[in-house]
């Protein structure tokens, strides 16, 4: 027998309508939950400010070292942000 105790905490926590409504959408596939929110105001925003920065930038690389310096974080993060991934 499956161990539902994940889905029924699920449950508890959005309300039977939309748990049947994620069981109907997604129901036999496996999900990734992500442990935080995602920042979509924040990707929207580095996505802007990386788009600027390769009009002024001497190479793409360059564009996301002052994207992740304006932004504080690190390069690998914005090309993350940037590409989607």
């Amino acid at each position: 027998m499956r161990d539902t105790s994940a889905a029924s905490e699920l449950t508890l926590i959005v309300g039977e309508d939309l748990m049947a409504e994620i069981c109907e959408a997604f129901g036999g596939q496996t999900i990734y939950i992500p442990s935080r929110v995602p920042d979509f105001t924040r990707d929207f925003r580095i996505q802007l400010e990386f788009n600027e920065a390769l009009h002024t930038a001497t190479t793409a690389g360059s564009a996301y070292i002052q994207v992740a310096q304006q932004e504080g974080i690190s390069p690998r993060t914005v090309q993350r942000v940037i590409l989607g991934a």
